[in-house]
């Protein structure tokens, strides 16, 4: 027999071959190996390589760009500020004023240092000079095709508002494409203002050393407005409008300069775009300098590099689509066929066989037949055990029933509250009407899942009537419960065990104590408070509370351990809250003012029909 056995064990290794095996040859006489390595190298080295070192060389150029032009608007300030430290104008305006000076020779002699200062300085093209009493220039002077009428109507506007203010900061703007330097001048002593001084930069000296390869893409903003710069004869030009797309990515880079960051370069990616930007803030001013490339443009380079690949991915489809074909022959097929057979088990089909002759390959042959001799071991457990416990849960019920019968409770129960009241004991009588309404609401026998709270109330007001007289004067009770939430809906015995909880280990610990129910809305949700008198809880008492509510394991009841019943209830009302409503609610015990316990419950307010 065990050479027959044998015989058949080899004859199956000659017809199924190994999978393995076979996937092995096939890749290998395939070059699968050497092409991985190959694209793996070109896109996570040499291209990865390639991008970053033209990301980092474009950002610093950025950055490099951005200190420039900061540099060069920074010397204009200066140059603007001289004057007034150097003390020859404030001279010659009080000359002028005490009269030893005409006004003619004052402004010859200001004139003078302003040609010496900014005309015969190439990085700036334009200057005027305001008397403090005089409406327009005293004299303007401009090397670029920048009449003194456009001067007069687009610059002199702003001009006149910062006339008005009590600043001598230089303030700096962009007026038709170019930077515009505008200063008030005081006197030192008295500060007395004297006159304004007005000084446009050159632009094309401003970026003349800029780093950048393609200028028609920068732009500059001072304070929130562009100037956009060209190529044409290294000067500056206005630039078409923008395609939306790239707007888009221009708006999205520049609003870090609201943020207010010191000399930051960032980068960001939009569509088909790079936009790279350097943004600082200064005391005089907000500088931001963008820069917009295609990325059409920044990776050229690796286009051929592109281009072999796809050859190899296409020289690979092939091998792909044969691959496919044999790993859906020799892998998906069996393995669905596993997957519908243990789907069938979990449905409880139990003893489902797969067929053995429809295995491909050796392993998934020896695999099924593991997965038959499991199935019907599960049949024959499942069939052997499940009678078994049903016998014994059939067994359990009706011992229960036996033991607790509800007529025979309540049946009972009215017997003695009629005894009680015929011999005019009205006390004993409350007690077991109170104890009827708390049995009553724990066996459910209408199997609610929502009641009202004014029913809820109720079975509180019972629990807590029995545990009155029980304790006497060392319980006091207080109540504060909002009317208009007495028609909503709350889960069935929630406050009952809170308030066994807060006798348990808040009021038999101490001589005397006071429970507070408190019932309020908040916001969207109704807050069930119960506030109980106590000994201040240790941190272990309070992770203890923590983790019972937590826990997601019910303790076992035929555990003895000690408060586990009052465990087990405020387990259980957290659980029921959470199953219900999702776990934003739910029950919250902690610690207040140190000799207090507060167990809150948190529901949604809902006033909709009970779901019965």
């Amino acid at each position: 027999m065990k050479s027959f056995f044998g015989f058949v064990q080899k004859r199956l290794k000659q017809r199924l071959p190994s999978i393995r095996i076979t996937l092995l040859l096939l890749f290998a006489a395939c070059w699968l190996i050497p092409i991985s390595v190959f694209s793996f190298f070109i896109f996570h080295s040499y291209k990865e390589a390639y991008i970053e070192k033209i990301e980092t060389l474009i950002m610093n150029g950025v950055n490099v760009s951005g200190v420039l032009v900061s540099t060069k608007i920074d010397d204009g300030i200066r140059l603007m500020q001289k004057p007034t430290y150097e003390g020859y104008w404030e001279n010659a305006y009080a000359k002028y004023e005490k009269g030893t000076m005409t006004k003619q020779d004052y402004l010859a002699e200001i004139k003078a240092t302003l040609k010496t200062k900014f005309q015969l300085d190439s990085r700036f093209s334009s200057y005027a000079f305001y008397m403090a009493e005089d409406e327009n220039p005293s004299f303007y002077s401009s090397r670029e095709a920048y009449g003194y009428g456009t001067y007069l109507q687009n610059v002199q506007p702003l001009v006149k508002e910062i006339q008005s203010t009590d600043s001598n900061y230089v303030e700096v703007h962009i007026i038709d494409n170019m930077i515009f330097l505008v200063r008030n001048l005081y006197t030192v002593n008295e500060y007395r203002k004297y006159g304004t001084l007005v000084v446009s930069l050159k632009t094309s000296e401003l970026f003349r050393e800029m780093p950048m390869e393609q200028l028609n893409q920068v732009r500059i903003f001072v304070n929130g407005k562009a100037s956009y710069i060209g190529k044409e004869a290294g000067g500056v030009s206005m630039m078409q409008q923008q395609p939306l797309e790239e707007s888009e990515l221009l708006e999205e880079i520049r609003k870090v300069e609201d943020l207010g960051y010191q000399e930051q370069v960032i980068r960001k990616e939009g569509g088909d775009m790079n936009g790279y930007a350097f943004h600082a803030k200064y005391d005089n001013y907000d500088l931001a300098l963008t820069y917009l490339v295609n990325h059409e443009d920044l990776y050229a380079s690796i286009s051929t590099l592109f281009n072999l690949v796809f050859i190899i991915i296409g020289a690979m489809i092939p091998l792909i689509i044969l691959t496919y074909f044999f790993l859906t022959r020799h892998l998906e097929n069996p393995l669905r066929r596993l997957v519908k057979a243990s789907g069938k088990i979990s449905q409880g089909e139990f003893g489902t066989l797969l067929d053995l002759k429809s295995m491909p390959n050796q392993e998934f042959e020896s695999f099924a037949t593991s997965f038959n001799a499991m199935s019907e071991q599960v049949k024959y457990l499942f069939d052997t055990v499940f009678h078994e416990q049903i016998s014994r849960r059939d067994a359990q019920i009706a011992a229960l029933q036996a033991q607790i019968n509800p007529h025979f409770l309540n049946n009972t129960l009215e017997m003695m509250n009629w005894q009680a009241r015929m011999n005019g004991d009205i006390t004993t009588s409350k007690m077991i009407e109170a104890l009827g309404t708390v049995l009553d609401f724990t066996m459910n026998r209408n199997n609610e899942k929502k009641i009202y709270l004014s029913e809820e109330l109720r079975c509180a007001d019972s629990y807590l009537y029995i545990m009155s007289m029980r304790f006497g004067q060392r319980l006091k009770v207080e109540k504060e419960v909002d009317s208009s939430l007495l028609q909503s809906y709350v889960p069935q015995l929630i406050l009952q065990p809170l308030l066994e909880n807060a006798i348990k280990h808040g009021i038999e610990k101490i001589s005397s104590g006071t429970i507070l129910l408190k019932i309020y809305q908040q916001d969207a949700k109704i807050i069930l408070d119960v506030e109980n008198t106590s000994r201040s809880m240790s941190l272990t008492e309070l992770e203890k509370i923590n983790q019972i509510l937590s826990d997601t394991a019910v303790p076992v009841l035929g555990q003895k351990e000690p408060n586990q019943h009052t465990s087990i209830g405020i387990a259980n009302v957290n659980k029921r809250i959470k199953l219900i409503y999702g776990n934003d609610y739910g029950l919250q015990i902690f610690s207040k003012d140190q000799q207090k316990t507060v167990s809150r419950i948190t529901l949604p307010y809902d006033e909709s029909t009970r779901d019965l």
